[in-house]
C-alpha cells in the first residue's frame, strides 16, 4: 500500500484507517496478544485481594509504554509496542510482588518469539521470492507468466488470510467457534471465487492496458 495509497496522503490514512477498523474485527491475533498481555505475563491471582496494586500498576505499564515509545520515535529506534509493553508488564511484576509474580515460561516464550519471528518470516520470503523468480522474472515473457500465475497467488493469499481470521477467531464475533473442516472450507471456497474474478477480469484488463507498450514500459 505504501508504494500507491502512500503516493497521496489522504488516500493513504482513509486506506489505513478503513483496512484497520475492519481488521480490529476479524483479526484474533490482536485479541490474543491483549489477553496475553492482560493475564498471562503476570499472575493476576496474587492481586484478588490488592485490586488498586493491580489497576495502578496497569496505568504505570501504559505510562512507561507510552513514554519509551515516544522516545524511540524521537530517536528513530525500531522498538516495537509489543516489546515495550511487555517489558513495562514484567517491570510492573518484579515491583509489586517480586519474582514470583510472573509466569516465566511464557516470558520465555515471548521472547523466543521475538527471535524466531524475523528467522521464519526470512525463511518463508525466500521461498517466496524463488517461486516468483523461477516461474516469471526468468520466464522469455515475464508479463504474460505473470498474469498466467496472478490468480495462483491471490488464491494462496486470500486462502491463508480468511483461514487466519476464521480459524479460532474473534470470540466477539463467535468465530471461535468454528471447527476447522469448516474454516478449510470457506477458505477454499471465498480463494477460488476470487481467483475466477481475477482470472476473468483482472488478467484480460492488464492485457488490454498492455497493448502496444514494450516490456521496459511495462516493468516501470
Amino acid at each position: 500500500m505504501g508504494t500507491r495509497g502512500g503516493r497521496n496522503t489522504r488516500v493513504y490514512i482513509r486506506l489505513r484507517d478503513g483496512c484497520q477498523r475492519r481488521g480490529e474485527c476479524f483479526w484474533h491475533i490482536g485479541y490474543n496478544v491483549t489477553d496475553t498481555m492482560r493475564k498471562e505475563v503476570v499472575d493476576v491471582k496474587l492481586y484478588v485481594n490488592h485490586p488498586k496494586v493491580l489497576f495502578v500498576g496497569q496505568i504505570a505499564v501504559l505510562g512507561g509504554c507510552s513514554s519509551w515509545l515516544l522516545i524511540a520515535t524521537f530517536a528513530r529506534l525500531p522498538v516495537s509496542a509489543t516489546h515495550s509493553i511487555a517489558g513495562a508488564t514484567v517491570g510492573f511484576g518484579l515491583v509489586a510482588m517480586g519474582g514470583k509474580g510472573i509466569h516465566w515460561m511464557k516470558i520465555v516464550g515471548i521472547i523466543a518469539s521475538w527471535f524466531v519471528s524475523p528467522i521464519l518470516s526470512g525463511l518463508v520470503s525466500s521461498i517466496l521470492y524463488i517461486i516468483v523468480d523461477f516461474s516469471v522474472l526468468r520466464r522469455s515473457n515475464p508479463f504474460l507468466s505473470g498474469l498466467i500465475a496472478l490468480p495462483i497467488f491471490y488464491w494462496f493469499c486470500i486462502a491463508f488470510n480468511v483461514f487466519a481470521v476464521s480459524y479460532q477467531g474473534s470470540k466477539l464475533l463467535h468465530l471461535s467457534n468454528i471447527p476447522l473442516w469448516v474454516s478449510i472450507t470457506i477458505s477454499c471456497v471465498i480463494a477460488t471465487i476470487c481467483a475466477v474474478a481475477i482470472h476473468f477480469i483482472v488478467v484480460p484488463y492488464l492485457k488490454k492496458s498492455a497493448e502496444g507498450k514494450s516490456l521496459c514500459q511495462l516493468m516501470n
